[in-house]
């Protein structure tokens, strides 16, 4: 059971890496890496959500997450509005160009997906997001619990 689990992490990792490379070569016309367009995927699914969802969401650091809106408004693909009770708070829209690179961001997303679940079934790719969504749950959890100790 061990090695099995070992390999899975493993798996999962050079996925990731891989993954992330077929999207940013998907996207260099756009001048977007991964991390930005996994961004701009939250934010259009999540019209007006604050920095701290997006942190939350995509399990980044306060500090990168940041970096990486103030970025993507630099680029003018989002935008940030002030919360009218708290003046303190912003939400976060994308602009118009934004809307037009996201629909780009998802055909790649899209075409990524189609590649990794490439030789399933559609029984076979349902049962793998399955399995990857608990996976998900279970290390979350043991992190989120690292945190609160």
């Amino acid at each position: 059971m061990e090695e099995q689990i070992c390999g899975c992490g493993r798996a999962i990792a050079v996925i990731q890496r891989h993954l992330a490379a077929y999207v940013n070569s998907g996207l260099k016309e756009t001048g977007l890496t991964y991390g930005y367009a996994m961004f701009l995927s939250h934010i259009n699914k999540n019209p007006g959500c604050s920095q701290t969802d997006v942190c939350r969401y995509l399990m980044i650091d306060k500090t990168t997450t940041a970096k990486n809106i103030k970025k993507l408004e630099t680029m003018g693909l989002i935008h940030r509005k002030k919360d009218e009770q708290d003046q303190r708070f912003y939400h976060i829209y994308l602009t118009e160009e934004g809307e037009v690179v996201v629909t780009k961001v998802h055909a790649v997303l899209h075409q990524t997906t189609s590649i990794l679940c490439r030789q399933m079934t559609p029984e076979q790719g349902e049962k793998a997001q399955e399995v990857l969504k608990l996976m998900e749950e279970n290390i979350c959890g043991e992190v989120c619990g690292l945190h609160h100790t």
